[in-house]
């Protein structure tokens, strides 16, 4: 087991297997890691998306454990909770002959999330193994018995050569798919079925597709400038387009999120609704302007998910429950290693941040949704305007994202916007720039920013400067 991914106290469980026709040996497994995955799949059924495509029946060699997990997956598929409880009710109402499952001996196990991923992969690898065993146990088979039906065996091997080398949820498509599926494309656009892109209520971005399925934006600023603010109103203009949303945030609870899309509708600040009294006249604002939110279809996970696995276990589920369309993450810097052991003192800040852009491509792709991740810059005191290399951690999450956006409000540094802005105003206003579109190009447009409801939105003529830095008389007409 030299250089694969088991350390010494788990490597010695294994079984070492002797190739070669008719020896009888056990096929390579781990017993332990087998009941410590289930264990932890009783315990957090959430888990169950976690695993993702390297969880599967055949993953354990133990045929009482694969019947323990599809006992565990068909409780769960079916939305009712697949606990120590209600599995062994389970196998009780549906017995297996032959199988006498030792519930006690997975009631004892106890393992977080990051050491779940871990055993996942090595019990995938373990898999792979036993997949070498067969193919070399029947090219021994083939290669010494005469009478054994060559082409039958012959089949079975290169079968099983194929299917090792298939990374999980792989799906390979030849040129002729491809180009059914662009002809697909072209002849719905012709008949005017184009695919509506997610609006954002920003007319610049909308213009250009607004959100894509399949895309990961990454929105970019330095501390203080807006991003959960500017993900919250882009939350809302899906939501209100009938696109399901769900909303992640490391460091705020889902009311505070909530308050924050609330304020534009009710006209209060998210933090007078939070930590003040309201008077009368604010009460009766908030009753009678709420009622627009409560039926947008806006999900919250208020669980504790600081891992990217998590993140992406709760993405799938929400798909899959929710039929969520948008997915915003906040924020990248905040999340928290998977890896256990050796692993995680390996990897760099740099590799971690690419790896999570990565995934979260990724999983925008396999699921057809789009997923918003915000993302902090790096501080640069002799000039704050934001550039993409800027990106704080990783170049390499520019490299992942489809679409990057930043946002500057000068206001905030006392400086002036510079360029084609220099004469506008900046009070009261930010510049969205598309840093990087990998399908829509590149461009930038300046909105409004009402800092008390701590809310973004367009601007018609932004109020522009006089020679001495006043506003003119027109400062306050709107786009």
């Amino acid at each position: 087991m030299h250089n694969s991914q088991f350390t010494d106290h788990h490597s010695t469980q294994l079984v070492s297997p002797s190739f070669g026709g008719g020896t009888g040996e056990v096929p390579v497994h781990n017993q332990d890691m087998e009941e410590r995955v289930l264990s932890g799949l009783l315990s957090h059924n959430e888990w169950i998306e976690t695993g993702g495509d390297y969880l599967c029946r055949e993953l354990f060699y133990d045929k009482r454990h694969q019947t323990v997990y599809d006992a565990i997956r068909q409780l769960y598929d079916n939305g009712e909770p697949a606990d120590i409880a209600t599995v062994s009710l389970h196998f009780f109402q549906q017995p297996r002959d032959g199988v006498d499952v030792n519930f006690a001996a997975l009631f004892v196990h106890y393992i977080d999330e990051g050491t779940m991923m871990y055993y996942l992969r090595c019990l995938y690898e373990l898999k792979q193994r036993r997949s070498y065993q067969e193919v070399a146990e029947l090219a021994s088979d083939i290669c010494s018995r005469l009478s054994a039906p060559f082409d039958e065996q012959q089949q079975r091997i290169t079968q099983l050569v194929h299917n090792i080398g298939m990374v999980p949820g792989s799906c390979i498509c030849d040129m002729l798919e491809a180009n059914r599926q662009l002809n697909r494309i072209i002849m719905n656009n012709a008949n005017g079925n184009a695919p509506a892109g997610i609006l954002t209520g920003f007319d610049d971005l909308d213009r250009l597709g607004g959100l894509q399925r399949g895309d990961l934006v990454v929105i970019a600023a330095e501390s203080s400038q807006g991003k959960t603010s500017l993900a919250c109103d882009l939350c809302v203009s899906a939501a209100q387009g009938s696109h399901p949303c769900i909303f992640y945030s490391v460091e705020m609870s889902m009311a505070q999120i909530a308050a924050r899309m609330a304020a534009p509708y009710v006209d209060i600040s998210p933090r007078v609704m939070l930590l003040d009294r309201l008077d009368q006249a604010q009460f009766k604002r908030f009753d009678s302007h709420i009622g627009q939110m409560l039926d947008l279809p806006i999900y919250f996970d208020d669980g504790i998910r600081t891992t990217i696995d998590s993140i992406m276990a709760g993405i799938r589920h929400a798909v899959r429950c929710q039929q969520v369309e948008c997915v915003f993450i906040d924020y990248l810097q905040v999340l928290q290693h998977n890896d256990v052991g050796v692993n995680a003192r390996r990897r760099t800040e740099e590799q971690f941040f690419g790896s999570v852009a990565r995934q979260l491509k990724n999983i925008a792709k396999e699921l057809d949704i789009c997923v918003v991740l915000l993302s902090q810059l790096s501080r640069e005191r002799n000039n704050p305007e934001p550039t993409i290399n800027r990106l704080r951690g990783s170049g390499q999450i520019a490299e992942a994202a489809d679409v990057v956006l930043t946002i500057y409000r000068p206001e905030c540094y006392g400086r002036t916007y510079s360029g084609d802005h220099a004469l506008v105003d900046p009070r009261g206003t930010a510049l969205i720039s598309i840093a990087k579109g990998r399908n829509i190009g590149t461009g930038e447009f300046i909105c409004g920013f009402n800092a008390d409801l701590t809310h973004f939105y367009p601007l018609a003529y932004p109020a522009r400067l006089k020679d001495d830095g006043r506003k003119t008389a027109d400062d306050k007409r709107r786009w």
